[in-house]
C-alpha cells in the first residue's frame, strides 16, 4: 500500500501560490491536493510509486519544499525594486534609446521618464 499523510499548513505563514508551487515540484513523485479548513490548508500528501519511504519523510519532503517557496517569494519581492531599477538601466542604455536613433523623436519630451514613440520610425519585419 502506498503511504499517505495529510499536513495542516498555517494560511497566514504560507499562502495559497506557495501551495500550488510546491505541490508543481513534488507532482513528478507524489499526488498531492489541497483543501482549506479554517486557516489551515489541509494538504493530502500520496506516493505515486510504492517505496519504502516513511510517511514521516513525505511530510518532510514537503515542508522543505514549501520553505524553499516560502523564502523565494520573500526573497523576490525585497529584492523587486533593484531588479526594476537593474532592467531600466540596461534597457535605457540600449540603442534603442541613444540619441542617434530613430527609434524616438528625442526632441518630443523633457525628461526620461515621458518618451514619445514616432510609429513612423519603426521598422516591422
Amino acid at each position: 500500500m502506498l503511504n499517505k499523510i495529510e499536513i495542516e499548513v498555517n494560511s497566514d505563514i504560507y499562502d495559497k501560490e506557495i501551495i500550488i508551487k510546491t505541490i508543481e515540484i513534488l507532482s513528478n513523485r507524489f499526488y498531492c491536493e489541497f483543501d482549506k479548513k479554517g486557516q489551515y490548508f489541509i494538504i493530502r500528501v500520496s506516493e505515486k510509486y510504492s517505496s519504502d519511504s516513511l510517511i514521516e519523510e513525505l511530510k518532510n519532503v514537503f515542508f522543505d519544499h514549501l520553505n524553499n517557496q516560502l523564502i523565494r517569494k520573500k526573497i523576490f519581492e525585497e529584492t523587486k525594486d533593484v531588479r526594476n531599477l537593474i532592467v531600466g538601466k540596461a534597457l535605457f542604455e540600449t540603442e534603442a534609446f541613444d540619441k542617434q536613433s530613430n527609434y524616438f523623436d528625442m526632441s518630443k519630451y523633457n525628461d526620461k521618464d515621458n518618451y514619445i514613440i514616432d510609429p513612423n520610425n519603426i521598422a516591422i519585419n
